[in-house]
């Protein structure tokens, strides 16, 4: 199997300053797991993906269609139908 994992970057800003206007600002960024999914290295019934799973606090928010169409991107770049 290949396994997959969808991330969702969020950007925050810390500041490394003493308050009074004169320190920087770093963007730090934070990967959240929205869900993965897995495909057979070879299906002999032809199936594009073996498992999906988009977590409940991301459901509703396109991740699953996102995944769904990513696996077929990636079969299409593996020379696969």
């Amino acid at each position: 199997f290949y396994f997959y994992v969808v991330t969702q970057l969020d950007g925050n800003h810390r500041g490394t300053g003493t308050g009074t206007g004169t320190g920087t600002w770093q963007p730090e960024e934070r990967a959240r797991i929205v869900g993965y999914f897995s495909k057979e290295k070879v299906s002999s019934e032809g199936y594009n993906l073996a498992c999906i799973l988009t977590f409940p606090q991301y459901q509703k928010a396109g991740y699953g269609k996102f995944i769904i169409s990513l696996s077929y991107q990636l079969s299409r770049r593996e020379g696969k139908p």
